[in-house]
């Protein structure tokens, strides 16, 4: 009896799995023609509204030649503008279906293959898989409250537009501003707080 549910597991996976090992109805996606090398982020979280407004500068750099429309993953709430970081507006159009910002950089000379270049997003985000908020913790009786992402490698589009492809490696800072007393905790050592580096004399 064990062998025989064991067999129709094994069977029923090899099923599930068939179509995604021999790629019949699964298409592997394009590579973005696209390197991103940084983000900056700053926002706030307003406790009010129960938001994260946020903007986030992405610095890249085109891998292909006439490359005029740029589209980044993005599950956000709301863009609210895209522009260049002098303040010139761009033309952008989100996608609900498809968890996606398509930005139209045509007008930009830089936008070509090679050149960095870099364009501001601003926009909301509410709590959800991505960006998560607790008032207070569960069962205790404590009054201080948190925000804090929890969305692993491929969920950073719930918080902020991006190229959510882990092999897309890029920098990264955030200054986020917040009312006193709260503090930020990253998870990273503050460099103000990094051990003095080894003597090699």
């Amino acid at each position: 009896m064990k062998n025989a549910f064991l067999a129709r597991s094994i069977a029923a996976l090899c099923l599930c799995s068939a179509p995604w090992l021999a790629g019949c109805d699964a298409k592997v996606p394009d590579p973005a023609p696209y390197d991103v090398t940084r983000y900056d982020l700053s926002g706030a979280y307003n406790w009010d509204r129960a938001v994260l407004e946020a903007s986030v500068t992405v610095t890249l750099t085109p891998l292909a030649p006439d490359f005029g429309s740029l589209v980044l993953d993005s599950q956000v709430d709301t863009v609210t503008a895209v522009h260049t970081p002098e303040g010139a507006a761009l033309p952008f159009e989100t996608d609900p279906d498809t968890g996606t910002l398509a930005i139209d950089v045509s007008s930009l000379g830089a936008a070509s293959k090679g050149t960095s270049f870099s364009v501001v997003v601003d926009y909301e985000a509410a709590p959800r898989r991505g960006p998560r908020r607790r008032r207070r913790a569960q069962g205790r009786p404590v009054t201080s409250r948190v925000v804090f992402t929890n969305s692993g490698a491929s969920r950073r589009r719930r918080w902020m537009p991006c190229h959510d492809d882990p092999s897309d490696r890029a920098l990264f800072s955030a200054d986020m501003t917040m009312d006193a007393p709260s503090a930020s905790s990253p998870t990273a050592i503050s460099s103000s707080k990094r051990p003095p580096p080894a003597s090699t004399g």
